[in-house]
């Protein structure tokens, strides 16, 4: 009899299991996050109803490719990572959200498939340094013409991105503050437009460390202007 009431259970549970897994898929499916106002829209994504179709079109190749039998679209999978990059919040709760319905297994691999998407197709025609001397003097003539400051190519700065505390070499992570982070360098020009963006160090790292092992240091006008910051 004991073994009979085990597999009952296991069949209800596996039960429970499926119907929320339908649920969660028609609640996804039946969603539309572009029939939301503008604002709104914004406010969940970050990003306005364009340029998340703008991502749509450019990512549409790659991620076609990694289509998974959970049917989630490619779109809702962008969708799925911005929402996650906007609100920092924990996997869970955002498959959980009635726009998008998905399992937190799911949500992680759209924001591995989505980030490293980007990264691949996206990042290197957004994210460029002026490297002649034409691009960086029309940086500087701006800069001094908007913000009042001579002879600048961009701002510079380090932000520390809170992690889960890793299992290799955790004590690395640990930065000043208390807390696991990586230490992010990031350029940007008068317009707050990323012009270079450094994730390679971990949070211990201290700012001046980074820019001295920046590519960005090699360039003669980032050295003669920033290199007595540090």
């Amino acid at each position: 009899m004991f073994p009979t009431y085990v597999e009952a259970v296991r069949r209800q549970r596996r039960h429970a299991q499926r119907t929320l897994r339908e649920n969660m898929r028609y609640l996804r499916d039946a969603s539309n996050p572009f029939g939301l106002p503008e604002a709104t829209f914004i406010q969940l994504f970050r990003l306005n109803m364009g340029m998340v179709q703008y991502l749509f079109e450019s990512l549409r190749e790659t991620m076609v490719q990694n289509t998974r039998v959970t049917r989630v679209s490619y779109q809702q999978r962008i969708l799925i990572a911005l929402r996650f990059l906007a609100s920092g919040t924990y996997q869970r709760g955002i498959g959980q959200e009635y726009i998008l319905s998905v399992s937190q297994q799911v949500v992680s691999r759209c924001i591995v498939q989505v980030t490293t998407a980007i990264q691949n197709t996206l990042a290197a025609r957004w994210i460029q340094f002026p490297v002649t001397d034409n691009a960086q003097n029309e940086k500087k003539e701006i800069f001094m013409r908007e913000r009042g400051f001579p002879g600048v190519v961009g701002a510079i700065d380090c932000t520390h991105v809170a992690i889960i505390a890793p299992t290799i070499e955790e004590h690395n992570y640990l930065n000043r503050k208390g807390f696991h982070s990586k230490n992010v360098q990031v350029i940007c020009d008068h317009h707050l437009k990323i012009l270079n963006i450094n994730s390679n160090f971990t949070g211990n790292a201290h700012d001046s460390y980074i820019w001295r092992n920046s590519t960005i240091k090699t360039l003669s006008v980032f050295v003669e202007l920033c290199g007595k910051m540090y």
